[in-house]
């Protein structure tokens, strides 16, 4: 039908019809306000599939016994005592499945074991590891773990230190969280 067919050509030429918008104006669905997002083949929008890296990072770290610090941003910056100044951000729902940091000391400092916590929104902690050992580098890692994120929460890394007999000195610190 002709009528039918001159119809779609004016409204394909209305160009309010091909901006797309978060509230849903134009030919493609509502825009969903991430660049993490792409439009599928079935029309909807949907998440690349696998997973994501937040890379971790902190230096010039000397840390006293029984304190308490906290870094993450990707690039290395000095290890904060008060949480929320190293925070990183969740783009999009996940879980985090795996945690990984590794720590570098020009003076190793005694075993006491110094424990690291994924701390989420500065409420809550997931164990990474506890270790204590004698060495310049030592690794904390836990890769079994279910820390469900939204997108906007944030994350940084926690660490406790013990009370040592020789504290470690010099430290840089680096690692990942990955998220599916």
């Amino acid at each position: 039908d002709r009528s039918t067919t001159a119809s779609c050509a004016v409204q394909a030429n209305d160009s309010r019809l091909a901006v797309s918008t978060t509230s849903g104006t134009g030919l493609l669905p509502a825009l969903q306000g991430s660049a993490s997002y792409y439009l599928n083949g079935s029309g909807t929008w949907s998440f690349p599939p696998g997973g994501y890296l937040h890379v971790v990072g902190g230096n010039n770290m000397s840390p006293a016994d029984s304190a308490t610090y906290y870094f993450g941003s990707a690039f290395p910056t000095t290890v904060e005592t008060t949480p929320m100044r190293s925070k990183m951000y969740f783009e999009r729902p996940g879980t985090v499945k795996a945690v990984s940091i590794m720590t570098y000391a020009s003076t190793a400092g005694t075993a006491e074991v110094i424990t690291i916590f994924l701390r989420i929104n500065n409420a809550t902690d997931y164990l990474v590891s506890a270790t204590g050992i004698t060495a310049s580098v030592r690794e904390f890692r836990n890769a079994a773990m279910t820390a469900f994120v939204t997108a906007g929460d944030y994350a940084e890394i926690k660490w406790v230190s013990p009370s040592w007999s020789t504290n470690p000195s010099g430290m840089r610190l680096g690692g990942y969280i990955y998220v599916e």
